[in-house]
């Protein structure tokens, strides 16, 4: 009888952005959640949906 082997695979997978919004008597708020392995690019990410959610959320 062969021994069996077990072999266990996982798919890589981007990083996700995770984003808490609140509505608040005054506007809105947030919350930018991203992980990875690069400190400038999390940066970039993290401005950049930053900018996105002021345009969408400003004040009026």
């Amino acid at each position: 009888m062969l021994p069996e082997t077990v072999i266990h695979k996982w798919a890589e997978t981007e990083p996700n952005v995770k984003i808490k919004l609140s509505k608040m008597s005054k506007g809105y708020q947030w919350e930018i959640t991203y992980e990875g392995q690069d400190g400038r690019g999390v940066i970039n990410v993290i401005k950049s949906v930053d900018s996105a959610l002021k345009e969408c959320f400003k004040e009026e």
